[in-house]
């Protein structure tokens, strides 16, 4: 099974929000969904990562240069990654 979870779900103020999770399972997924503060989760379900979309050589060396700067410049790996 894929460990991301696409979601859709609506958070405490009313809003529909839309993304991704890690998880290793459907429960953990809503647990952690749960703890970022939605009320309700609508959709969930896994994303096949292997067919998810390709990535252009470009995009590719414009992201792992970005990523480069941030750890040259002092900022923890998840931090940056997640920047």
């Amino acid at each position: 099974m894929s460990p991301f979870f696409q979601y859709e779900a609506v958070s405490r103020s009313g809003g529909v929000e839309r993304g991704a999770v890690m998880a290793t399972d459907l429960i953990e997924a809503r647990a952690k969904l749960r703890r970022t503060g939605l009320a309700s989760v609508l959709n969930l379900e896994p994303v096949d990562t292997l067919t998810k979309r390709s990535v252009s050589p470009m995009r590719l060396q414009e992201t792992l240069t970005s990523l480069s700067i941030l750890l040259k410049g002092g900022l923890p790996l998840l931090s940056a990654l997640q920047a």
